[in-house]
């Protein structure tokens, strides 16, 4: 893991530090999303939810003035105060990839708020398709524990634009606060969304060892957290037909995990791989990988399970496929 654990003091506290404004105080909790959620609930008053452009343009243009300020208040503070920071800025210019990848790991963990850019540079480290693929799986594996860990709450994302803009905002401290975790929300769900795109990516590449790499990320973001878990389903599931035996059956394993981890899933998964078994031109083998996962899974009468119908429906997956291989 490159989080090698959090750093004290968890930002500048709430006033002027050097001239900078910092909206948020070293007792609200480090992690956005729990700060976000001790804020007070915006109630929609409108109907609407086609957001008022003057009302979107005025609000976004300000959240990111309220981003700009926290960011330099981060900054200022650890400049000051932070005694790690010296490291940190260091191993930016200096260290190893493997230091650069734990200072920016280290930063997005300890203020996500004031770090997107090192957010950034780990995902685009992640999605390199030339050069040192060693630093490729490095990024990979911090961004998925920064993911886990502290970027994604246990519900999908909004963007900006989805926010109830038709609500009025709290006046003062407390509204600008809201609409700065608007902000960052909009900013994760864009990056994770980057972020898997460069793992499917990988994971049709011709290197073996970061195919491998890309799908135990994929799958255990997919068991994790409801983000993207559309996407994720698809891109594990399309990993059954694989050239590589070792990949096709671990991605049959992965989906196996996923089930028995979450039940309650099994209908959407045996609906993605229904489609894949009867995609065109789909080859022999890949059908015998989906068969296998299949014939694996453990039906229940209970309906978060599946049910009856899921019983049914795997009947008639079988018929149909029985008759598509007797007609050649």
């Amino acid at each position: 893991s490159f989080i090698i654990g959090s750093i004290v003091e968890m930002g500048p506290p709430q006033g002027k530090q050097q001239g900078v404004r910092s909206l948020l105080s070293k007792d609200d909790p480090s992690i956005w999303y729990e700060a976000a959620s001790t804020l007070p609930k915006v109630i929609v008053l409108s109907k609407s939810k086609v957001p008022d452009n003057d009302i979107y343009e005025e609000r976004r243009q300000k959240a990111e003035r309220l981003l700009e300020s926290e960011t330099a208040a981060f900054s200022s503070y650890k400049q000051r105060h932070g005694s790690e920071y010296k490291w940190l800025q260091q191993a930016h210019q200096t260290g190893t990839t493997a230091d650069k990848i734990a200072a920016n790991s280290l930063l997005v963990q300890e203020s996500a708020v004031a770090n997107i850019k090192s957010l950034d540079t780990l995902v685009t480290w992640a999605a390199r398709i030339k050069g040192g693929k060693e630093v490729v799986r490095q990024a990979m594996e911090a961004l998925q524990e920064l993911f886990v860990t502290v970027l994604l709450p246990d519900r999908e994302l909004l963007f900006f634009e989805q926010q109830p803009f038709g609500a009025p905002l709290p006046e003062g401290r407390d509204g600008d606060r809201i609409l700065l975790y608007w902000l960052v929300e909009d900013n994760v769900k864009r990056r994770y969304a980057q972020f898997i795109a460069a793992l499917d990516e990988h994971s049709r590449g011709d290197l073996d060892f970061l195919k491998d790499r890309a799908l135990k990320t994929m799958s255990q973001l997919l068991v994790k957290k409801p983000e993207q878990q559309v996407v994720l389903l698809t891109s594990v599931v399309n990993k059954l037909g694989d050239p590589s035996r070792q990949i096709a059956s671990k991605a049959g394993y992965m989906l196996s995990k996923l089930v028995e981890e979450h039940p309650d899933r099994k209908v959407a998964v045996v609906r993605e791989v229904e489609r894949f078994i009867f995609r065109p031109n789909l080859k022999d083998r890949a059908r015998y990988y989906a068969v296998i996962f299949l014939n694996q899974l453990t039906l229940g009468r209970r309906q978060s399970d599946g049910g009856a119908a899921l019983a049914r429906q795997l009947l008639d997956l079988y018929f149909t496929l029985f008759k598509m291989v007797v007609r050649g």
